[in-house]
């Protein structure tokens, strides 16, 4: 037996909890997810041990400690609902703006993707709790919500890790949520809005004396790396179209020093984490224009990403106290196949030196979003995540 569950764009109630197969389309602008009944399937076998990656065996014993350390933390942070909540409100703007759903279905995904990163298995309890909520709280995966590219993509990234096999059909459907939602000019901004949908937003923004949003590197990397993750390992087919245009306005934001900035309105400054989250973005984007994971070498190699590899290492080293910069790092230094013997020890050894007594890594001592958000980027560092979604392996 079946049941629907629309999400209005005026923030709808979070729906009665069902389990199991989901399905998102767009429905006169709602988005409508349909979950079948059964639980979710754990993956054959699994390997919980934190894996080697260093050749310093005290070093590696201090990673491995650290990794346990913070997926203790995370499990404890998880609420008995199974969600890790965001715990701000709608900032007040939004609210303006008639938009609900405050982040709590992103932080969840993120959560999951570290601790399945970190080698915690899909019979978990904590995974399979996280899930369950996820399944049955289709609104805060609204497409027209606060946070949506980031809740959707980091959901997708998670469930590609946690089994992409038994979440195919799911994956499928957030990678076309995703790929929906890019704007005009390729690229993502908040929410993944279609045409109407857009419409009605620039209205409402231009009402308040706004100009909608040309999109941003942050929220685009997130979803880029959801639509590689979904086809390199669960199998779904991203437009060739969806791949150029975006490689198209990745290469013409380039800015004359090789870096990127936030903003994807050709302006701004050129900061470290936002031209690794360029270089990242564009060498997936060249990659998937040209037919996927065997032109990746190509990718790398293109005059693009080099430039932005020089523009990121002259930009000097920011501190791995943001954490952000962290998962940056090993972002770039994964895609590009660069020695991590250039990048993760140093990454590692200021991680374990902020790694706070009871498992959490944060720059705040109140605030356990702040917390969760902070220790899962870590995570997402010292298990070096991104390999999976590259390789598909």
């Amino acid at each position: 037996m079946a049941t629907g569950l629309p999400v209005r764009a005026n923030g709808a109630p979070e729906g009665q909890e069902q389990v199991g197969c989901l399905v998102m389309n767009r429905i006169a602008g709602l988005l409508l997810i349909v979950l079948a009944c059964g639980s979710p399937t754990p993956a054959s076998g699994g390997d919980d041990r934190p894996k080697r990656r260093v050749a310093d065996p005290k070093l590696q014993a201090a990673v491995n400690a650290a990794i346990v350390k913070g997926v203790a933390y995370l499990r404890k942070a998880q609420r008995e609902d199974g969600s890790w909540r965001y715990g701000n409100a709608v900032p007040s703007g939004w609210k303006l703006l008639g938009y609900g759903h405050e982040g709590s279905g992103g932080l969840t995904g993120l959560a999951l993707y570290a601790l399945s990163a970190s080698g915690v298995t899909a019979d978990d309890s904590a995974i399979k709790k996280g899930l369950k909520w996820a399944f049955a709280n289709p609104a805060q995966y609204a497409l027209d919500g606060v946070y949506a590219t980031y809740s959707v993509s980091l959901l997708a990234l998670a469930l590609t890790r946690i089994d992409a096999k038994a979440n195919k059909k799911r994956v499928h459907a957030l990678a076309r949520c995703i790929e929906d939602g890019a704007l005009p000019t390729a690229g993502w901004g908040y929410q993944l809005l279609d045409r109407k949908g857009r419409r009605k937003h620039a209205k409402r923004v231009r009402k308040f004396g706004g100009q909608p949003s040309l999109g941003d590197l942050s929220n685009t990397q997130f979803a880029v790396l959801a639509l590689w993750a979904a086809e390199s390992t669960a199998g779904h087919k991203v437009r060739k179209s969806t791949w150029k245009a975006t490689r198209r306005r990745l290469s013409k934001l380039q800015l004359e020093s090789g870096g990127w900035s936030y903003s994807m309105d050709g302006k701004g400054v050129s900061r470290a984490s936002m031209t690794a989250a360029g270089v990242v973005s564009y060498v997936c984007a060249h990659a998937g224009a040209a037919g996927g994971v065997e032109h990746l070498p190509a990718a790398r190699a293109s005059e693009q990403a080099k430039k932005g590899l020089s523009a990121f290492t002259r930009a000097g080293k920011q501190s791995y106290d943001d954490y952000y910069f962290a998962y940056s790092v090993e972002r770039l230094g994964t895609v590009l196949a660069r020695p991590s013997a250039d990048w993760y020890p140093a990454g590692a050894r200021a991680l374990l030196k902020s790694q706070d007594e009871d498992g959490r890594w944060s720059k705040i001592t109140h605030g356990d979003s702040r917390q969760v958000y902070e220790t899962a980027l870590a995570l997402l560092f010292l298990s070096r995540a991104t390999a999976a979604t590259v390789t598909g392996k």
